[in-house]
Order: C-alpha cells, then structure tokens, then sequence
C-alpha cells in the first residue's frame, strides 16, 4: 500500500483550481501596479490569464510562481502515485488538497502579501535555485538541501513563521499517520524531501521514537 504526502489526481487538481481564486478584495489592492504588472507577466507563463492574475489568492500566487515554469512531464509524486494504481495497490493520502490549502491559507495575510512580493521580484533566482535543489535531490544530498533553506531570507521572522507552519507542524501531523503504518508493516511512505532531514524532520522524530533508520542506497 502507498501512503502519499497528498494524491495528486484529478480531484485534488480540481480542488487547488477551486481555491485558487478569490472571494477577496483584488490583489491591486496589496501589491503595488508595477509588482502587479511584473506578476501578470510571469504568471502567464503558468497558463494564469492576465484577467484573472488580481483574482489570485497571494499563497495561490507564490505557490504557481515560486517554482519553474510547468512543463509536459509527471512530477515524481504523480509517477509514483501512477505506478501504484497501475498495480491496483490501495494508495492514501496522508493530508487531503484542502487540508494543505487551509496551512498555506492559514499564514497571516501580511506574510503571504510579503513571501508574494519577495517572489515576484527574485522569480528569475527562485527558478534557478529550484534546478539547484533538484541536483542536490538528485544527488542525494538531504544536508545540502537544508543548508540552503538556512541561508539569509528577505524576511527573517516571516520565513520562521512560514517553516513552523508549512513544514515542522505539518511534520507532527504526517508522523502521527505514518507510525501506524510502520507499526502494521507493507507500507511504501512517499512524502517531499525537505519533510525528511534536520533536528525537527521525519527521520529524527522516528529514530528517537524507536525506530531504526537505515538507508536503502
């Protein structure tokens, strides 16, 4: 059986698209027109319409934009979600779209409004970083791939906030589903690679639980 950070099928896709959009005030109102124009620039390369750029909710945005542009690919989720629906092999998500849209839409606005700024300003060196942390996952190479989240960020106390909430407390919530799992055995765990390593990651938190890590290359 796959137990999957969150499935990445039609219906999850369908969800992310529902949310996406506003019932908000535009964002005109909390970018300024020239980050605003950048943004509708950028955005369309993410298959965003110009008309629909100021309807974005801010983490919809920095979520579309802070990584490259989409190409015709799977991702490494979808082919190993594939994978095991070929087989006809049980797969569950461990969170569901909406529950990981309610943590990103949970940041404080002001937070969202500045991680968006942030993104449409350096999007060129995000996307270049991002090719960065894809050979550093390619390689293996889990402490690289901390030891550039812990470079200095354009807001120190907003990147904090962000980590807590996307990623360490969302940790406690996937740890508490997984160890059922590993207790009943049978189980493939697929989760992103940043959800692994450091003094708060999965493999520390299962180790000191009891469990014995071993790697499998």
């Amino acid at each position: 059986e796959l137990l999957i950070e969150v499935i990445p099928d039609e219906q999850s896709n369908a969800v992310f698209f529902r949310r996406m959009y506003a019932d908000r005030k535009s964002l005109s109102g909390d970018l300024p027109q020239a980050l605003l124009e950048q943004l509708e620039s950028i955005a369309s390369a993410y298959n965003v319409d110009v008309e629909d750029v100021e309807r974005l909710e801010p983490w919809a945005a920095f979520s579309l934009i802070g990584r490259p542009e989409p190409v015709n690919a799977s991702s490494q989720d979808q082919v190993i979600y594939e994978n095991f629906s070929r087989s006809e092999r049980k797969v569950t998500g461990l969170e569901t779209m909406s529950e990981l849209i309610d943590t990103l839409a949970g940041l404080p606005e002001d937070d969202q409004i500045t991680i968006l700024t942030d993104t449409i300003c350096n999007h060129s060196r995000i996307v270049a970083d991002s090719e960065n942390l894809l050979n550093m996952y390619v390689r293996q190479d889990l402490a690289g791939m901390v030891a550039f989240n812990q470079q200095p960020h354009h807001d120190e106390a907003v990147f904090d906030r962000f980590m807590q909430r996307v990623l360490y407390n969302r940790n406690k919530k996937l740890l508490a589903k997984i160890r059922p799992a590993l207790d009943e055995g049978g189980y493939f765990i697929a989760v992103g690679a940043l959800h692994l390593p450091d003094e708060r990651g999965l493999l520390q938190a299962l180790a000191d639980a009891g469990y014995q890590i071993s790697r499998v290359y």
